[in-house]
């Protein structure tokens, strides 16, 4: 690997960070690496405007830019809406199961890549698979094969299969898309730690979203539509959301 290509921990550290409009957003105080594998899991940032927190991102958002620069896949909004710990917290180690739930609110792998080829001690190569999420992929795949079988034994016809099998296999997949999206977007909500996903019905229709349910507050009407269009597979956000100061019980910020 060429030097070029090869950056030191102790570069990492104060570095500053852009936003993809190019907007300096805070600066790298630390990282967390996982002693299996030896690679950087998450990456601490401190938010300018915002530095009693330290927030969570996946190192996968990150990209080097040069002259002690770093790139991060994510807004500036979507970043102080996401996971974080005080300062205080993170220096207490019984306070670190949040690792493997940055992940899922950024819906990312921790790594760049999900399989990479290692050297056995006896010369012969074997892979190495982080599994991440991929339970719940599995998951999904059984429900659309036994969805689509389900759909052609009900209302297939038989006298063109090959018809039958396409009107299905469309029907089957904007299913599972909305689906997802829907996941998606609460698994946002949940790790917010202002919103309440119990308290807002997700509705996904071909990537439009629907907000339902109420809030005890504008502010956290806007937030939601704004996560909501943060997450992927999401074309546009319907907020009707119904704001209850009195009525609600949606969760305010949580401190961990």
């Amino acid at each position: 690997m060429s030097p070029d290509k090869q950056l030191s921990i102790r570069g990492i550290f104060g570095s500053e960070v852009l936003t993809p409009s190019g907007e300096a957003v805070g600066e790298i105080e630390d990282v967390v690496i996982d002693t299996d594998s030896s690679r950087i899991l998450v990456a601490l940032l401190s938010v300018y405007g915002a530095e009693e927190r330290l927030f969570v991102l996946p190192w996968s958002l990150f990209s080097y830019r040069g002259e002690g620069r770093l790139a991060v896949d994510a807004s500036r909004e979507t970043i102080v809406a996401g996971p974080f710990v005080t300062r205080s917290e993170y220096l207490s180690s019984e306070k670190r199961d949040w690792v493997n739930q940055v992940h899922s609110y950024y819906v990312r792998s921790p790594y760049r890549e999900e399989i990479r080829t290692a050297r056995a001690p006896d010369g012969r190569g074997y892979k190495r698979s982080r599994m991440g999420a991929g339970w719940v992929f599995a998951l999904v795949a059984l429900l659309i094969i036994g969805g689509l079988i389900a759909y052609l034994v009900t209302f297939g016809d038989w006298s063109s299969p090959g018809s039958s099998l396409q009107q299905a296999a469309v029907k089957v997949r904007e299913s599972s898309d909305n689906a997802s999206t829907t996941a998606r977007v609460k698994a946002a909500f949940a790790l917010s730690k202002r919103i309440s996903a119990l308290d807002i019905n997700v509705d996904t229709d071909g990537g439009i979203v629907t907000l339902t349910g109420r809030v005890p507050s504008q502010e956290l009407k806007d937030l939601a539509e704004l996560i909501s269009e943060e997450t992927s597979g999401v074309t546009e956000v319907r907020n009707r959301l119904i704001v209850d100061e009195q009525g609600s019980s949606s969760r305010m910020e949580v401190t961990q």
